[in-house]
């Protein structure tokens, strides 16, 4: 028996059934941008990314609550310093009801300094750049870096690989990518679906694919699902469960309003309230948050319809 393997943090986290609602890194916008070769540590300032450009980038879309990824062709580990001169860049607002993904093409990763990236999140981002290209089909990234988490790389690259494989008869290879830290590495397989901003946990091949094709549809996987990056997590929590009671699935069908005390009002597609109420307690068994630290009390959350 491979007792590291046993002891790994997703398999840790599966054990003790921590549950997924509630766990989705929260962001009302994401910037995802191409780079190939390995991601150290902090991919951004790790990586043949420019490391004075990640710095930069990391310090100004912090206070605008949108967060940046790498990303490369899911199973491109290859390590080469000189490749295509150009680079696709992603940009997505994951705000409910205004979710919109657009790219840009630079031959120079510092053309981004001249994005007006408050365009995502104030209902602008046709304009955040000159040339810049609205996208309709969706993204899904999923995350693959190792020097952050091997659970991440161990569970994560072989789906994004078969994914890929899978999509490359449609011409939809391309909008599969493997991406740095997304958080949440005991859920492993963590996957981003942009640009709506619903983060997806443990997740087979098969699963994945569905996530996908729902998202091309306009729906959502409610069975993996580990929240809407756009919302805290008891806005999470209730909405997902809201949208299990009410078998919703539609991405922007559903509006969540906090009462207030833990209550929340889940508002559906043809005006139909649900009102849950979100509760907090500690996990019952101590588990690590990741591979390299030890175990640690968890916070779970409970639901129940009002």
């Amino acid at each position: 028996m491979d007792r590291d393997r046993d002891q790994r943090c997703a398999v840790l986290a599966e054990d003790v059934a921590e549950a997924l609602p509630g766990t989705a890194p929260q962001a009302r916008g994401w910037v995802a941008i191409e780079q190939w070769g390995p991601y150290g540590r902090d991919a951004l300032l790790d990586s043949h990314f420019p490391r004075s450009l990640g710095r930069w980038l990391k310090d100004t879309l912090a206070p605008l609550s949108i967060k940046p990824v790498l990303i490369r062709p899911a199973g491109a580990h290859a390590d080469p310093r000189e490749v295509a001169k150009t680079r696709r860049v992603f940009l997505a607002s994951s705000a409910p009801g205004a979710s919109a993904l657009a790219s840009l093409t630079v031959d120079d990763p510092e053309e981004l300094r001249d994005v007006d990236f408050h365009a995502i999140t104030s209902g602008r981002i046709g304009q955040a750049y000159p040339g810049l290209q609205r996208e309709s089909e969706p993204l899904l990234l999923i995350c693959s870096h190792a020097k952050r988490d091997i659970c991440c790389a161990q569970r994560g690259r072989p789906i994004a690989k078969a994914l890929a494989s899978q999509q490359d008869s449609a011409g939809l290879s391309r909008r599969i990518w493997e991406c740095s830290h997304l958080g949440g590495h005991r859920f492993a397989p963590v996957g981003l679906q942009l640009p709506h901003g619903w983060v997806h946990g443990r997740f087979t091949t098969e699963r994945a694919a569905k996530i996908f094709a729902d998202a091309q549809a306009g729906s959502v996987t409610m069975s993996n699902a580990r929240g809407r990056s756009s919302q805290d997590p008891p806005t999470q929590v209730a909405e997902i469960a809201a949208r299990q009671i009410a078998k919703v699935t539609s991405i922007d069908s559903v509006n969540a309003d906090d009462l207030g005390g833990g209550k929340f009002r889940i508002v559906g597609p043809e005006g139909n309230r649900i009102d849950v109420e979100v509760g907090l307690d500690t996990g019952p068994t101590p588990r690590p948050e990741s591979c390299a630290k030890q175990p640690e009390p968890w916070l779970s959350w409970s639901v129940r319809a009002m």
